[in-house]
């Protein structure tokens, strides 16, 4: 099989197997229980599988970042050719998760950006399905200066190909309801470990901010992993389930907060 072939049938699994396969795998090992459907599943599922709206808003962002700083894509700060593949490894891993990482943590400390956060933890129920609940405006902000780092840098393509694989997994697997090995939480984003930064108990906010590998949660004091309990609680029941609900939502709450109020 060609290798384009072979890697087209990988990058399709990435995007859709485990979207398929970890529902099945989370209601056969459960960390609590879940239904079959859940309230706002069909939004869950149009996130998922948007083919437009969100790669928009990411493109838009990409070139933006390129627009505002041109300095940054003079070449200066890409990765030497003489070294090995395996060393773009470890920086991609460190462009993710700091770019990550503090973008999340400003979505949480931001009263503006917090609203299109907000439609991420809107979701009641604890399973994979809600992985890909995203504001569009959301997407631009975690996606695009990742996409813009790696460029800046100059990752190799086929790091970055078998990194975002490994991404795809982490993410649906981090937001799932499977009950896996709790040790695994001390060094990668497990649903034991997500799932408290979705949690609505009060101690639980504004902690576990890292996407794959939680390494800048335990550096920055942000990590929240207590032994033998599993968080329980999420969302929010009233947050509209509807897909262009979700869309309209933070829209209508910030032109209330900013607009409106400002002209009484």
């Amino acid at each position: 099989m060609p290798q384009g072939e072979w890697m087209g049938w990988i990058n399709n699994w990435s995007h859709y197997g485990w979207v398929v396969l970890l529902p099945i795998l989370e209601r056969l090992f459960p960390t609590r229980p879940i239904g079959l459907v859940h309230r706002g599943i069909v939004s869950d599922v149009l996130h998922t599988f948007d083919p437009l709206i969100r790669p928009a808003f990411v493109v838009f962002g990409v070139e933006l970042l390129q627009l505002l700083l041109p300095s940054l894509s003079n070449g200066l700060l890409r990765i030497p050719q003489s070294w090995s593949i395996w060393a773009h490894v470890p920086i991609i891993i460190l462009i993710s998760e700091f770019s990550f990482y503090w973008v999340h943590r400003l979505t949480h400390k931001s009263a503006f950006l917090w609203e299109f956060h907000r439609v991420h933890h809107s979701s009641t129920s604890y399973q994979s399905l809600m992985t890909s609940r995203f504001h569009p405006v959301d997407s631009l902000l975690f996606a695009a200066p990742y996409l813009f780092a790696i460029n800046v840098f100059g990752v190799d393509v086929t790091v970055v190909f078998w990194f975002a694989v490994f991404q795809s997994f982490m993410d649906r697997y981090g937001h799932s309801n499977i009950n896996g090995p709790r040790w695994t939480g001390y060094f990668i984003t497990t649903p034991h470990f997500h799932a408290w930064h979705h949690s609505t108990e009060l101690r639980a906010w504004n902690t576990n901010f890292s996407r794959d590998f939680v390494f800048f949660d335990y550096l920055f004091g942000s990590a929240f992993y207590p032994e033998d309990e599993a968080a329980d609680e999420f969302g929010e029941p009233d947050y509209p389930a509807h897909f262009h609900l979700q869309f309209l939502k933070p829209l209508t709450e910030l032109w209330g907060r900013y607009v409106v109020r400002k002209a009484d």
